[in-house]
Formats: structure tokens, sequence, C-alpha cells
């Protein structure tokens, strides 16, 4: 599985320039079993796709007056292309918080996943940890 890490503070130092692209996140849903057909998870002879954009999350400033931090979990695919799709939240403490993750992990891109030399989706997940300083 594709796993990434990162950390959103609120120093204004640290704030990337806003990137407009909304996205709406669906409910985490049950842990599944295994992934939806035609989604497949890296490993063995399946290597993962590499990023080739990546958009940082602007902390929300709602949540920031309101001190509100804490870690943000998200699931999406890969898409044959390199875009990133069908996000659902896996764990958040606040909306604000998961739309700002959202809009960041949407606007990211990838080299397609290959199997057998055709491109195929890939599942990832992706941590966001916000620090309220």
């Amino acid at each position: 599985m594709i796993q990434e890490t990162i950390t959103i503070t609120t120093d204004p130092a640290d704030a990337p320039a806003p990137r407009a692209r909304t996205v709406n996140v669906a409910p985490p849903p049950p842990p599944p079993a295994s992934a939806p057909p035609g989604v497949v998870r890296v490993g063995g002879n399946i290597k993962p796709p590499q990023k080739v954009v990546h958009v940082s999350p602007v902390y929300p400033a709602d949540a920031a007056a309101q001190g509100v931090g804490g870690v943000v979990i998200l699931s999406a695919v890969i898409g044959t292309d390199g875009t990133v799709h069908d996000v659902t939240s896996l764990r958040s403490p606040n909306e604000s918080l998961t739309q700002a993750a959202s809009n960041a992990i949407i606007a990211w891109e990838f080299t397609p996943t290959l199997l057998n030399g055709s491109p195929i989706q890939t599942r990832m997940t992706a941590t966001f940890n916000f620090e309220n300083k």
C-alpha cells in the first residue's frame, strides 16, 4: 500500500500558496476485506507509482482560530492516468481539516502503476498531521 504522512502547521512561514479546488469527501466506509474490483494494492511485482505533483494542504483559518488540530487519514485511488479520486476519510477530528486535506490530495498526480505493462488503479492512504502552533 502507498502511504504518505504530511505535517501542516499554522506558522505563516510554512503556508503554501493556496490552490482552489474543492472535493466532496465521502463518509468513512467500513474497512474493506480487500480492494474494490479493478483496484490493487502495491507490493510484490507491482511497483508503487511516483508522485509527480504535490500540493500541500492549507491550514483552515476557522480550525486555527479555534485551536483545532489533529490527524486526518484519507484513503484514495490513484487512477490509471495518475490522478487521484474516490477520496474517503478514515479518521478526522474536524470537517474543515478533512476538507483541507482532501483538497490537497485530489490535486496530487502520480506516474501510472503498471501491471504487465498496462496501467492499473492503485489504493493509497495519506496521513495529514495538522499542528496548531
